[in-house]
């Protein structure tokens, strides 16, 4: 959500010429945050799967499974690199000198990092992993 925010105003701030000023940093500084600990959490969730377990006992079987190989590869390495890219994005935006290149930059990364995890978050209507979003 904090990504989209971030988007959402410096693409704003960027087409109406505004300074770089202390939302946008601080929506840069915790999209970057939030995400790092998001990842964080979900590295922690894939250790403890037990889909991963069967994945890691026979990985050249497995790997024909859609879902046990969405998981254990697709899903990981896409929100992955997602993270990757916010950071990538946070950093830029930090270093750069003008407001313009800073919210270009924000807007730029964090765009790409979003598109990633929108194709990688598991969709109950995706072929790959027929998963309900919220299961009880």
């Amino acid at each position: 959500m904090l990504p989209i925010l971030a988007i959402a105003y410096c693409g704003w701030a960027y087409l109406q010429n505004k300074a770089f000023d202390r939302i946008a940093n601080v929506l840069r500084s915790a999209s970057s945050g939030f995400a790092k600990l998001q990842l964080l959490i979900g590295f922690l969730l894939y250790a403890e799967s037990t889909l991963i377990r069967v994945f890691l006992q026979n990985p050249a079987a497995q790997i024909s499974n859609l879902a046990v190989s969405f998981f254990s590869v697709l899903h990981f390495l896409g929100m992955t690199a997602a993270v990757v890219f916010i950071t990538v994005g946070s950093s830029k935006a930090k270093k750069l000198d003008t407001a313009a290149e800073k919210h270009r930059a924000i807007w730029l990364w964090f765009g790409c990092a979003v598109i990633l995890i929108i194709i990688f978050i598991p969709w109950p209507f995706s072929p790959l992993a027929q998963r309900p979003l919220i299961r009880f």
